[in-house]
């Protein structure tokens, strides 16, 4: 039997592996941290697929980037409900008006998230917003490969890990298909988002990482009961352990820190993000505020943003643009300086809520003693005056070691 099918530090959970098993004996089990992690089981005839599928054992291949927008859909309702600027949903509905096959991520209420194909517009109100967790992508990639051999056209949208294990799994180049990948700065693992909902609130019908009843770009972490009433709210640095846990770059997969696909050149056709550089090179005579960078590296992604004309308005910015001042673009997510002490308490008692706290109980105070003086206001005048003094590399030097 197989003992292990790639370096486990680097699995990124994909799935490939599971899906490609023709004897179905590989399990996703968790690891001393609750990260899903592949497990061989009786049955297996040592074909090797597992370990030839894995994207941590092919090489990879990486685009230039050839152009930068910023993009948001014409539909202001679309835009504000969106994460960015709508531009993923303005591709989930092009899909459905033109009988493409393309698959999103829904998020339960407690926590679980994962891969469903997207066939009428609820289904896309289901898959928007950001998840801040891990997702699976069930047996999605069987489905992609089922349509594509059937000559049906298909979009996939997702992390550029599951990009990766997508195109690894087909094995080989398709015409009608098109990838889309997300910028993505790490997941945590489901459980300790599941954990994390029964401590707030007990239970939940809806999730948000952006409520957009908060606006989007304030990041505001929302539960709904199943009467659509609010039983928990909190904003990012408001004392919330998954929020600051999350945002600070705590509680990722081990994998997510040595990330691969953190770099400027590209797996897919597309990359989506937020803009936060939008206008810091160039004039923009508007905000970034609900706005996508949308990112080109082939043909076929400028002909997808063709089709998308007239339902997302775009204005071409400069790459560098997008790859200055996106950390995401350059590098992987650097792990808090208190990384270790969650993941080895976390490990003794497997309880998140006590990991998180002593971890960074004086940086959850902190924030909880800003928010009681309602100094936020000031912070950000100050953060942003010092901010044109210092150059972003000095200040990525201190973030790295303060632990902020």
């Amino acid at each position: 039997m197989i003992e292990s099918i790639c370096d486990y530090s680097k699995c990124t959970g994909c799935k490939a592996c599971q899906q490609i098993c023709p004897k179905g004996c590989i399990s996703m089990e968790k690891d001393a941290l609750d990260s899903l992690k592949p497990a061989i089981g009786s049955g297996c005839i040592e074909c090797k697929k597992c370990v030839g599928v894995c994207p941590n054992n092919n090489s990879i291949l990486f685009r230039k980037i050839i152009k930068c927008f910023a993009a948001w859909s014409s539909d202001n309702s679309i835009r504000l409900s969106s994460a960015s600027g709508g531009v993923a949903t303005a591709i989930y509905r092009y899909c459905i008006q033109n009988d493409i096959f393309t698959a999103g991520c829904r998020i339960d209420g407690d926590g679980r998230c994962y891969y469903i194909p997207i066939e009428t517009g609820d289904d896309i109100i289901a898959c928007q917003n950001s998840k801040y967790v891990f997702s699976d992508t069930n047996d999605i990639y069987i489905r992609y490969k089922k349509e594509l051999n059937a000559g049906r056209k298909a979009i996939f949208i997702g992390l550029p890990c599951q990009v990766a294990g997508l195109l690894t799994y087909l094995g080989r180049d398709y015409d009608n298909l098109t990838t889309v990948d997300i910028i993505c700065h790490g997941v945590a693992p489901t459980e300790y988002l599941r954990q994390h909902i029964v401590e707030v609130s007990g239970n939940a019908s809806k999730i948000f990482f952006r409520d957009p009843a908060y606006r989007t770009s304030k990041y505001h972490f929302t539960l709904y009961s199943q009467y659509n009433t609010i039983q928990y709210n909190k904003s990012v640095y408001d004392n919330d352990t998954y929020q600051v846990g999350y945002h600070k770059s705590l509680i990722y997969r081990e994998n997510c820190y040595s990330c691969n696909y953190a770099r400027p050149e590209r797996i897919s056709d597309i990359t989506i993000s937020d803009f936060s550089g939008f206008g810091r090179l160039k004039p923009a005579n508007m905000g970034s505020e609900n706005i996508n960078c949308v990112l080109i590296s082939s043909s076929k992604g400028e002909d997808l943003l063709n089709l998308l004309f007239g339902t997302i308005d775009i204005i071409e910015r400069p790459v560098e643009e997008a790859i200055k001042f996106e950390n995401q673009l350059n590098f992987p997510s650097v792990p808090h300086i208190r990384r270790q002490a969650f993941t080895s308490n976390y490990e003794s008692y497997h309880n998140f809520e006590r990991a998180v706290r002593y971890a960074i109980s004086q940086q959850l105070n902190n924030y909880h003693i800003k928010r009681i003086l309602h100094v936020n206001e000031i912070q950000s005048w100050l953060y942003i005056f010092m901010a044109r003094l210092i150059p972003r590399q000095i200040r990525h030097l201190i973030k790295r070691h303060i632990g902020k």
